[in-house]
């Protein structure tokens, strides 16, 4: 390419005419340097001046520079309205609506920050089905994403489950996505990166059975929100009305007034499988709060044991063995569980439970 000295005194000048408009774009036309053009322009104290920017691109950019500033530091409403030249009601248009697409804002009063790490806010939904015997399908760790996504048997499993055991909810102990954990080589077990694109592919592949989800996260879906307060199961259900968000790491439902509680704990699994389950039933409840049924998710193997009077199942997952797995001799289980659970309606109290078991020994290889 040549320099804007070797230009014809005509094309200079129709060069000086058209850049305050056009900017970079004259050097390909005219084949010179962006450098050259740029340092021509500067000696005649001729500027670029773009044209505004629409709104929805101003607002873009104004919710990224929001998520950063919040992500660096707490700032109050009155601090937040000075740097952003907005009125407060705007401030707190801007932050419900970014709440409303899955970041995880705290809005005080006092201070406004955003979320960056999982914190445990139980959250208790209270169900009645209007019967003594009800029955739930439990599902965890589908994460949705993963090139070992076990995507057709989680649908065989949820649609078996409506059709032939007449479920009347569904409920999700956490992972729902593959999120973005950082080991080495985790990247080449995923086949959608970004968070909205594991959100869309979520809202799109996620079986709609006509029977709602109550969902929780696991440690996979907070992988977003410790990289950008992005909590992508709330933005999930956000768009699926037959989905409904529980909470962060574990939450409870009441089902006829049984009493569950969906764990997605963190660490590797103990030498005995029930011992985590076991320990929780013993400590890991505060006072007056110890559920009847207990289903945690996370480790990908079923047990399922009675401690303290608290029914507890480890729930399998609908992912094949990973390298990781492979790696340290953990092989995961695939499949569902299908509980039966019955009520004294007069007392409110668990009187009986059943639960089978539904496991897909064979992975689907490439299920994506």
């Amino acid at each position: 390419m040549s320099t804007f000295g070797r230009l014809t005194d005509a094309a200079k000048l129709d060069i000086q005419l058209k850049y305050p408009n056009t900017g970079r774009a004259l050097a390909d036309q005219y084949g010179i340097t962006s450098s050259s053009l740029e340092s021509a322009m500067r000696r005649r104290g001729i500027k670029y001046q773009p044209p505004p920017e629409e709104p929805e691109v101003q607002q873009e950019k104004l919710d990224e520079k929001l998520v950063k500033a919040l992500k660096r530091s707490r700032m109050t409403l009155l601090e937040v309205c000075e740097r952003f030249d907005r009125t407060p009601s705007d401030v707190r248009a801007i932050i419900e609506r970014l709440r409303r697409e899955g970041f995880a804002i705290e809005l005080r009063e006092e201070a406004i920050s955003l979320v960056t790490q999982p914190t445990l806010k139980p959250d208790e939904r209270v169900y009645d089905f209007g019967k003594e015997h009800f029955t739930v399908g439990i599902i965890s760790d589908t994460h949705l994403g993963s090139v070992h996504q076990q995507r057709t048997h989680l649908h065989e499993f949820m649609h078996w489950a409506v059709d032939q055991r007449k479920v009347d909810r569904f409920l999700h102990v956490g992972d729902l996505v593959d999120g973005i954990m950082r080991y080495p080589g985790s990247q080449n077990s995923r086949f959608i990166h970004a968070a909205d694109a594991q959100r869309d592919y979520a809202v799109e592949h996620y079986p709609n059975t006509g029977v709602p989800t109550d969902i929780i996260s696991g440690n996979h879906d907070h992988s977003f929100l410790k990289q950008n307060g992005f909590d992508v199961v709330s933005a999930v259900c956000e768009k699926r009305e037959d989905m409904n968000y529980l909470g962060i790491s574990g939450a409870y439902v009441n089902l006829n007034s049984v009493s569950f509680y969906l764990w997605h704990p963190g660490g590797g699994p103990a030498h005995a499988k029930s011992y985590r389950m076991q320990r929780q039933s013993w400590q890991g409840y505060p006072g007056g709060a110890k559920p009847d049924i207990t289903l945690a998710g996370h480790w990908h193997f079923y047990n399922a044991v009675v401690e303290r009077n608290v029914f507890g199942i480890n729930v399998p997952c609908f992912q094949s063995q990973t390298p990781y797995e492979l790696e340290k001799s953990l092989s995961p289980l695939i499949g569902g569980i299908v509980l039966e659970v019955w009520v004294d309606r007069e007392t409110g109290r668990l009187t009986r439970v059943r639960h089978e078991l539904v496991p897909f020994f064979v992975p689907i290889a490439d299920d994506f």
